[in-house]
């Protein structure tokens, strides 16, 4: 197997937001042999690069969408108590309980 070449090197690109509200990008250059590691946390997503020895190369913490997280909430308002799509039998729909005498 050869050694990596430069021209190897894989661009990730991962999309956040600022605390200012701005959206930001967070561009890793990430080798071969590294991992690129995301985890959800309450504060947000934490990215961290990890060289192939275990050590921490990078890392940076994406804050929530603000605008993005109040306009789920709005539509989750307008969908609440709703029963849409939900499972059931069809036995216990209306429909079924009218009975028909030819």
């Amino acid at each position: 197997m050869t050694a990596p070449k430069a021209a190897d090197v894989s661009r990730v690109q991962t999309a956040g937001r600022a605390a200012a509200g701005g959206a930001t990008e967070v561009e890793f250059s990430v080798e071969p042999g590294e991992t690129l590691l995301a985890v959800q946390r309450q504060q947000g997503l934490q990215v961290r690069r990890i060289a192939g020895s275990g050590v921490e190369l990078e890392s940076v913490l994406l804050e929530p969408d603000r605008e993005r997280l109040q306009r789920q909430q709005r539509l989750d308002a307008i969908l609440a108590g709703t029963a849409f799509a939900q499972p059931g039998t069809a036995d216990a729909h209306p429909v079924m309980q009218q009975v028909r005498k030819p």
